[in-house]
């Protein structure tokens, strides 16, 4: 019997050693983006850059640029341009981590419209509150501000908080990229980390949108536009508010991820657009 653990235990540190080669040599696995603290905000260390990588194979495979100011673009939002200037706010759909980052949304928005600046804030789990507290901000810098949302974005009770592990126990541990690609591609974190689940309203009950959106929305500066990401909430729509046109299909990656792909930014992009131009 101590043969037979002998044994396995060798060959389960043989897989493990393995598995780890394979993922360094396949770049299969992301490694974490170091995080700061600003103005109680949690964004990514500027200037990191290089390739995400999502999906069992590295099926997806994206570039990213992290920003002086902590966010994936190209662009230095502190920079001199004296155009129209507009905010992308959103989750992890604006984020872009799934796309390029010379093809996200803001970088589409510009291309249609030559004269004007998109500055895209996009953080993986934000909701209302999060996109409340920067809006108060940043409102002053911009002529416009547009906050891709859904309706699941207004029924949490408090920002998301993302905190900052620097503990050395995790500092070891995410050096391995066996740990990351279980946790982050594999989806191990859905196991490990308990799902909050959100109440989404159906478009039938206008008393959710009513009662709870939009006395939220009334909270926001008054130069901001909510983008709708789903057609349901469209017979709901008032003043300020438009639905992205699903013009063109599909608009996810399936397999993998539900993040919306190119043509789902492309949707985006062109919604927001036209709504300028007609403004204009």
């Amino acid at each position: 019997m101590k043969r037979f653990f002998l044994h396995l235990s060798i060959l389960v540190v043989f897989l493990l050693i393995s598995s780890e080669i394979i993922i360094r040599v396949f770049n299969l696995a992301n490694m974490p983006l170091k995080k700061i603290k600003k103005d109680g905000i949690t964004l990514y260390e500027p200037y990191q850059s290089g390739t995400m990588v999502f999906g069992n194979f590295g099926d997806i495979r994206a570039k990213f640029n992290i920003n002086p100011q902590g966010y994936n673009s190209l662009s230095d939002y502190n920079d001199s341009f004296e155009g129209f200037k507009y905010a992308i706010i959103g989750d992890s759909f604006v984020e872009g981590f799934h796309e390029n980052v010379n093809k996200s949304i803001g970088k589409r928005a510009e291309k249609i419209l030559p004269e004007t600046q998109f500055h895209e804030y996009g953080r993986s789990g934000w909701n209302a509150h999060n996109y409340l507290q920067l809006c108060n901000n940043i409102a002053n810098q911009y002529n416009e501000i547009f906050v891709i949302c859904d309706t699941s974005d207004f029924m949490e009770n408090h920002p998301e908080q993302h905190t900052i592990n620097t503990s050395n126990i995790r500092k070891l541990v995410i050096k391995s990229r066996l740990f990351c690609y279980l946790y982050y591609n594999r989806k191990a974190a859905a196991i490990l980390v308990p799902k909050r689940l959100n109440y989404i309203a159906s478009p039938s009950k206008n008393h959710t949108y009513e009662v709870r959106i939009v006395p939220f929305q009334n909270k926001f500066p008054s130069n901001v536009v909510w983008v709708w990401r789903n057609s349901k909430e469209t017979k709901l729509l008032s003043e300020n508010n438009i639905a992205i046109k699903h013009d063109l299909t599909p608009y996810t990656f399936g397999l993998f991820d539900d993040h919306w792909n190119s043509n789902g930014r492309q949707n985006a992009a062109e919604t927001i657009s036209s709504y300028i131009k007609i403004g204009n």
